[in-house]
């Protein structure tokens, strides 16, 4: 989590606060209450140009700029290229730069498994849900010893014996 006093700085993210040169982010989140002047985004503040690529990562706090139009929550300006970004709306209600690879989305939708499975997030190697199966995601290295993995349908996913599928938590399954 990231909270910055309240003198207001430009370029501002939970993660990196300007880019220069080909830089590649992905697979990371950030979280808390970031402000400044300008350019301020949930991931980056400023990407400097298309050769920053942004993707698979999320936020979950809020950005707030006092230069209308230049908070987001993934960027905090329309550059860059981006791809499976997620940031909480509920959370993020400022939030004003939302096209080119991110989705603002709800805290229920965040919370949920199948948010990240549609947006081909690696739920299985890379990402884990908490074990009760609901809130917000995080790096399996953080807990290497597991997280919530929906339960197995039944058969054994074969052609012989193929998954029977019944439920949305058995669909959930085969998508990892």
């Amino acid at each position: 989590a990231v909270n910055l006093p309240s003198t207001t700085p430009s370029y501002v993210g939970g993660i990196v606060g300007y880019t220069v040169g080909t830089v590649l982010i992905s697979d990371c989140y950030a979280a808390g209450a970031l402000a400044g002047s300008t350019r301020v985004g949930g991931v980056v503040g400023y990407p400097s140009n298309n050769s920053t690529t942004i993707t698979r990562t999320y936020f979950r706090g809020t950005a707030n700029a006092t230069s209308a139009n230049y908070d987001g929550g993934i960027v905090g300006s329309n550059s860059g290229t981006r791809s499976n970004n997620l940031w909480d709306s509920t959370v993020c209600t400022t939030c004003s730069i939302t096209n080119g690879g991110e989705l603002g989305r709800t805290s229920a939708e965040m919370q949920d498994i199948a948010t990240y499975i549609n947006e081909g997030w690696d739920m299985a190697n890379v990402w884990l849900i908490p074990s009760s199966g609901t809130g917000y995601p995080y790096l399996k290295w953080e807990n290497p010893g597991g997280g919530y993995a929906p339960p197995a349908p039944s058969g054994a996913g074969t052609a012989g014996s193929p998954y029977q599928i019944s439920s949305i938590p058995d669909l959930n399954y085969i998508a990892l």
